[in-house]
């Protein structure tokens, strides 16, 4: 019998004690863990942001400024890069324009989409664009999610360069992220209207 008390009694000793080393790695598991998830959902919504710029910058320095047109929800242009985002020209050195890209914001989903309608064949005289029929349509391609706002505005004047400068900012469990930058098309011809579009306003890390 005092054998087995004795045991009973270490098991306590042992149990108590364990109780306290958990209890101590607790302490400091669960701050890191949390500094770590914060930190990933930060990272995320980053990356989100450099998503929908690197899109819009790489596409726009291959379009038509006289046929670059912002909509309500995004933006609609001529574009001279063909599938392998390679851009072509004809003998005389003029741009062969290969599709008409379309990229907007879907705020009831936090996406931005981007959807590529093929010019065939490809023309070096881009044709006019009627903004108005393009419109979102659940088949086109995700560029980013969790996109809380997008702004997009033409800026410059006569005979300036217009850039299209592009405010992004997105939100991962609560960590929130913005990024903002100019992209330049391949050729300038007119100044071109603003329009803003953005269901939160930016809000600067």
């Amino acid at each position: 019998m005092r054998r087995r008390a004795m045991s009973l009694l270490e098991l306590l000793v042992v149990g108590g004690i364990l109780v306290v080393l958990f209890g101590i790695v607790y302490s400091f598991l669960v701050p890191g863990l949390r500094a770590w998830t914060r930190s990933d959902a930060q990272s995320q919504a980053q990356q989100q942001c450099l998503l929908v710029v690197s899109f819009i910058t790489r596409e726009i320095q291959y379009a038509q400024p006289g046929n670059i047109h912002l909509k309500t929800d995004g933006v609609v242009f001529v574009s001279a890069l063909d599938d392998r985002h390679e851009d072509h020209f004809d003998f005389a050195g003029t741009p062969l324009w290969q599709k008409i890209i379309y990229i907007y914001y879907v705020p009831e989903r936090r996406e931005v989409r981007i959807r590529r309608t093929p010019i065939t064949p490809p023309v070096p005289d881009p044709p006019w664009v009627d903004a108005t029929v393009f419109l979102p349509a659940a088949g086109d391609h995700v560029i980013a999610r969790n996109v809380v706002s997008l702004a997009l505005r033409m800026e410059g004047w006569g005979g300036l360069l217009l850039p299209l400068r592009v405010a992004v900012a997105s939100e991962v469990e609560g960590r929130r992220s913005s990024l903002e930058t100019c992209a330049v098309p391949l050729y300038v011809t007119e100044p071109m209207p603003d329009v803003h579009f953005s269901p939160a306003p930016l809000e600067s890390e």
